[in-house]
């Protein structure tokens, strides 16, 4: 009787991610899945506003949008995080945490909105404008409502995905309904309130169910969840106001409708950079919990996951930037394939925010959030020069270079600091080869002319059969970032 051979490799590393020891990514896989289908309803929403506003219009959006989103961060002070250590030390309490954090981004998020409505009134502006950033301010009191972060201290990554993509299916709804050309601009910031509620209902909802009773009053004996959060908030504001200090510039430096150009290719790659946050949402949990076992834990967990992210983001960035005029074109119109070369910058953004945050999240997990915020400032302070510089005379692709600029700013200034406290972060090494092989490819596809589609999948198809073989421990940190989840628990 024949013996039974092993079965091949692949298989058995596809029956370990499909077990119990999979936890890591059949979280993240959650959060993923509802991002990906949130973001590719976003898209359309706004690659439908592309088409039924003019390209200036559409950049007035939006520059409200980031204005918006700027006071979210705000709003939001650093809690979020906070909230998640908090309620993973002491679980029993996650109801009266719950109540605090929206206590204190209410009061928050009323200072915020009256700012907005003040500014747009000392600035000036169309009717329109003003209008705009009304709906938006008011978005912010609502957006105190949703609590994802207390979904996440559950474990509840399946309701945390509905969240985002209930949210975002009204908003869309709402927008096919209301908005039908440039005179109903303004009704862009009502779609956006009608999305927040749906989102925060639906959040509350589970809140009651599976975690905690809903209140909206509770007492405070004393302000560390203010103070604890504090540095953390000026960090991720600061990072905020980097992230859009390229639209603001262009829209105060330049105007017309290269703000709308920018616009368009800021927000495929800020869509696809926020799976940076998604990731570390669901990396950070887990990494709480394997700082308790053991440092050599935690810092295996972090290169595992360095080198996994190198390859994946960076082979994404070479698929974007070789396909960058076709899919600006396919999603916006023909009109904005005038922004492919910044799409092309942009998309780098991506593999920088990722590797980046390995280093931001072990400083915040050695509750050193000054140095998050110190490493933010250097990358606020970049952007602004680089953008002062570039951006007048290459507008938005120039806008485009200075944010990649202050991602290197950012991901530069967190390793150094982290070096500096002595806490120890993945070497940067590790993304080496995979930026040499990217570069090699790109290159190639300068010298053997091919249809572009064609290009940016054989480059990519190369890039994927040759990273294992370049890399010989990527499957094994693979499978040890799949594990991570259950190992830690």
């Amino acid at each position: 009787m024949p013996s039974e051979s092993a079965p091949p490799a692949w298989a058995q590393l596809w029956g370990k991610l499909a077990g119990s020891g999979a936890k890591f990514f059949r979280d993240l896989g959650l959060l993923v899945a509802g991002q990906i289908a949130a973001k590719l309803v976003g898209v359309l929403a706004f690659a439908y506003l592309a088409r039924v506003l003019d390209p200036e219009s559409y950049g007035e959006v939006e520059f409200v949008v980031g204005l918006a989103g700027l006071f979210g961060m705000v709003v939001d002070l650093g809690l979020t995080t906070i909230g998640v250590r908090r309620a993973a030390a002491a679980p029993e309490k996650r109801g009266e945490l719950a109540t605090q954090v929206f206590l204190i981004r209410f009061a928050v998020a009323v200072l915020c909105a009256l700012v907005m409505i003040a500014g747009v009134n000392i600035f000036g502006g169309p009717p329109a404008l003003h209008g705009l950033v009304t709906l938006y301010a008011l978005s912010l009191l609502f957006s105190a409502f949703y609590q994802e972060w207390l979904l996440q201290s559950a474990g509840l990554m399946a309701q945390i995905a509905l969240a985002q993509i209930f949210r975002m299916l009204v908003f869309f709804a709402a927008i096919l309904l209301l908005v039908r050309g440039v005179e109903n601009a303004v009704l862009v910031g009502a779609c956006e309130i009608a999305g927040i509620i749906a989102a925060a209902a639906y959040a509350l909802y589970v809140q009651r169910k599976k975690i905690a009773p809903v209140r909206l009053w509770t007492r405070f004996e004393d302000a560390s969840l203010i103070r604890e959060a504090l540095p953390v908030a000026l960090g991720t504001m600061i990072w905020s106001a980097a992230q859009y200090a390229p639209l603001f510039l262009m829209g105060s430096l330049v105007g017309g409708a290269g703000v709308g150009f920018y616009a368009g290719a800021a927000r495929l790659a800020a869509s696809v950079a926020q799976f940076s946050f998604v990731y570390h949402f669901n990396l950070y949990a887990t990494a709480s919990r394997m700082a308790r076992v053991s440092a050599e834990a935690l810092a295996t967990l972090m290169r595992s996951s360095f080198r996994t992210m190198a390859w994946t983001t960076i082979g994404g960035g070479l698929f974007v930037t070789l396909a960058a005029q076709p899919i600006m074109e396919i999603i916006y119109g023909r009109e904005f394939g005038a922004a492919a070369t910044s799409l092309a910058i942009l998309i780098w953004t991506v593999p920088v925010m990722f590797l980046a945050g390995h280093a931001r999240w072990s400083l915040i997990l050695d509750h050193k959030e000054v140095e998050v915020f110190r490493s933010q400032v250097v990358g606020l302070i970049t952007v602004a020069g680089l953008g002062l510089i570039l951006v007048p005379r290459f507008h938005e692709t120039g806008a485009a270079a200075a944010g990649l600029g202050g991602g290197m700013g950012v991901w530069v200034s967190s390793y150094v600091l982290a070096w500096v406290r002595k806490v120890e972060t993945p070497p940067l090494m590790l993304a080496a080869r995979p930026l040499l092989l990217a570069v090699a490819l790109a290159l190639g596809t300068v010298l053997i002319a091919l249809p572009v589609w064609i290009e940016a999948v054989g480059a990519v198809a190369l890039y994927a059969v040759a990273a294992p073989l370049i890399d010989r421990t990527l499957w094994k940190d693979v499978l040890h970032l799949a594990r991570a989840g259950h190992l830690a628990q």
